[in-house]
């Protein structure tokens, strides 16, 4: 199974802390100190993107529910006023008012 991304965060920042608490070890296969500060920046970049992309999606649950009714009430005025042109305009007139129906 795969890791979460909490997961994957957790074993950034103790990847991160391993490196700093022994980085003189780790000169000779390349990891400086400077490498271990970028990685440290964009483990803190990809959290701060995380938490904006959260919020986003729950601001967009919240407007998508807030369109579907505001959909639904549409159709019905729609609805309900089609229907009173109907009882008062002859049919010949109802494409005046976009009203395509026979009936």
């Amino acid at each position: 199974m795969g890791r979460t991304f909490s997961d994957k965060m957790n074993d950034t920042k103790l990847l991160v802390l391993g490196m700093q608490q022994n980085i003189e070890q780790l000169g000779d296969i390349g990891i400086t100190a400077e490498k271990v500060s970028a990685l440290e920046e964009l483990q803190k970049k990809v959290a701060e993107l995380n938490s904006k992309q959260e919020s986003l999606k729950k601001q967009l649950k919240e407007c998508t529910a807030e369109l579907t009714v505001a959909s639904k009430d549409l159709s019905t005025k729609q609805s309900d006023f089609r229907k009173r042109i109907k009882i008062i305009i002859p049919q010949e007139n109802w494409k005046d008012f976009g009203i395509d129906s026979k009936k």
